[in-house]
């Protein structure tokens, strides 16, 4: 259903940006069929010295101080011909925040009562390395100033572990449940059940994953050729996953000696709508051009939480819900680019990208601490991340 839902909303905008790419074209001033030098009248930048060659349109004549928005007369500020092809790689590394603080591990053995403990480990205990992975742009040039843009990146992937074990006495690790009578708590069927696994653990293995994949299908377009601005507008995927494991290990349970519990939570997110935005070109040098790209937009998000739990070396289940719901989020991100030309068809490029996504379902915050048959069944997608880092590759117009 979900992905039949997908596909849907993937057609419905391509037909709406068709359609609307002739209207967004009419103030855009056209091509020039001539293979005379191609340079709009009153624009400077540091492409206003253009003629073709085998790569197209090339632009690299002298810039015009240092920001150089006087504009350069040519789509995207890359100076290149209409009607052809650009490619480019680069490689991401990003970093994320983190879920909120939540904790996951308190002592047994201290006052109070259970899951009002004193703390020994919380979800900001789980710090993310920074994820690498590729970005993929291929764009083809309508004219001089409309072109259509695909974007992917990903798969980035984060993960964290934390084991614990007990530094005072044994068995004093135990999960924050609000369990009574000692260890005691409901099960998803209605039966008091044990938490002995979880409670007072000589071993407790925390792991935390999460994978991101954008896609992006964008229609860029220009009112007038001489704005150092280029608009865009598009439909957008962003696919988020998390997974979030908790195992407890304990020599001190009836039954086996060793016994090993499970609870963990999976969690997807799958954003699509449609996106706008803008991108600032300008020089510094002939050879030297810097780019800035804003866009946002908010969306559709199909999510879902799975959660899972059992007891006695994962033999008897306690809980097992999967919950979807539809919900509103928001991304929007920025980036700030340098690009050094090499030929007149290759450049390379670095730069440092922010990216705020708000409305999602993170899997640490799916985690449920009271023990009613019920719990952990409820789907929270009021999750935040921030992600930002560098990124660096080349592009390549044909």
């Amino acid at each position: 259903m979900k992905r039949s839902m997908l596909l849907t909303a993937a057609f419905l905008t391509a037909v709406l940006l068709l359609g609307t790419s002739p209207m967004l074209a009419q103030e855009i001033a056209q091509p020039s069929p001539s293979d005379e030098p191609i340079v709009a009248e009153n624009c400077g930048g540091c492409y206003q010295d253009a003629y073709r060659s085998s790569c197209g349109v090339l632009g690299l004549g002298r810039g015009n101080g240092l920001l150089g928005l006087r504009g350069n007369g040519r789509l995207l500020g890359r100076g290149y011909g209409y009607g052809g092809w650009y490619v480019g790689v680069e490689a991401m590394f990003l970093n994320r925040t983190r879920a909120d603080n939540i904790k996951i591990v308190e002592n047994q053995n201290a006052a109070g009562s259970p899951g009002f403990r004193e703390t020994m480990l919380t979800t900001h205990d789980l710090d993310f390395d920074d994820a690498w992975g590729p970005r993929l742009t291929v764009g083809r040039y309508l004219d001089e100033c409309r072109a259509w843009e695909f974007t992917y990146y990903g798969p980035m992937h984060w993960r964290s572990t934390v084991v614990m074990t007990p530094t005072e006495m044994p068995a004093n690790l135990t999960f924050p449940f609000h369990t009574f009578n000692g260890d005691q708590m409901y099960d998803m069927y209605g039966n008091v059940v044990d938490v002995s696994n979880f409670d007072g653990a000589e071993d407790v293995t925390i792991t935390y994953e999460s994978d991101l994949n954008n896609y992006e299908l964008n229609y860029l377009f220009k009112y007038g050729c001489c704005c150092p601005v280029t608009w865009l507008i598009g439909f957008r995927y962003v696919d988020l996953d998390e997974f979030f494991d908790y195992e407890s290990s304990d020599t001190s349970s009836p039954g086996p000696s060793y016994q090993t519990s499970n609870y963990w939570i999976n969690t997807e997110n799958d954003l699509l709508g449609l996106q706008i935005g803008g991108l600032l070109d300008g020089c510094i040098t002939e050879c030297f051009t810097w780019r800035f790209d804003a866009r946002a937009g908010i969306y559709a998000n199909f999510t879902e939480q799975h959660t899972w739990m059992a007891e006695t070396n994962n033999t008897v289940l306690y809980r097992d819900f999967i919950t979807e719901d539809e919900e509103a989020a928001f991304v929007t991100d920025m980036r700030l680019e340098g690009r050094y030309h090499l030929t007149n068809c290759t450049a390379l490029t670095l730069g440092y990208q922010l990216m705020w996504v708000d409305g999602v379902a993170l899997a640490p915050e799916q985690l449920d601490f009271t023990t009613t048959p019920t719990s952990g069944s409820a789907l929270n997608a009021d999750g935040t991340i921030f992600y930002h880092g560098a990124y660096f590759g080349f592009l390549i117009t044909r």
